[in-house]
């Protein structure tokens, strides 16, 4: 549509949203953009993305890498796995506590640095709660 929000953006969108970069990548190169075109939005997305959890923002690109080659049925599988894991292990509860019930905006993430955040801990993510036939989803497509 030619009045979405990003098709302004949508080159630097695609340059900076690599799926070959990584969330540091990402923000490096969100910092780096020198283009005047898109320095603005550069800044803006940037600034939002340091506000949000290192450990989900690894875990979220991972989620869309893997969901490029699974169908609707085991993406709806996989989600389902990685949100139980993010009210366990994750910092959704940390991100409602900051925003909505103290309000502070200042939430204590678990891990505090997109450096800190290690593969393993992403990957255990994906290891789901439920053995296959008895998923709550089992029965999808």
């Amino acid at each position: 549509a030619a009045d979405a929000p990003l098709q302004a953006a949508l080159p630097a969108v695609l340059r900076h949203f690599r799926p070959d970069a990584s969330v540091a990548g990402l923000l490096d190169s969100l910092a780096a953009e020198s283009d005047p075109a898109y320095t603005g939005w550069a800044a803006r997305t940037l600034e939002i993305l340091r506000g949000r959890s290192p450990l989900m923002m690894a875990v979220t690109r991972e989620m869309l890498l893997r969901g490029r080659d699974l169908d609707l049925a085991d993406c709806f599988r996989m989600e389902l796995g990685v949100v139980s894991h993010a009210f366990t292990q994750g910092d959704f509860i940390e991100g409602v506590r900051a925003l909505i019930v103290d309000k502070d905006n200042a939430p204590r993430w678990r891990v505090k640095t997109v450096g800190e955040v290690s593969e393993a801990t992403v990957q255990s993510f994906f290891d789901s709660p439920w053995p296959r036939e008895s998923h709550p989803l089992a029965s999808l497509g």
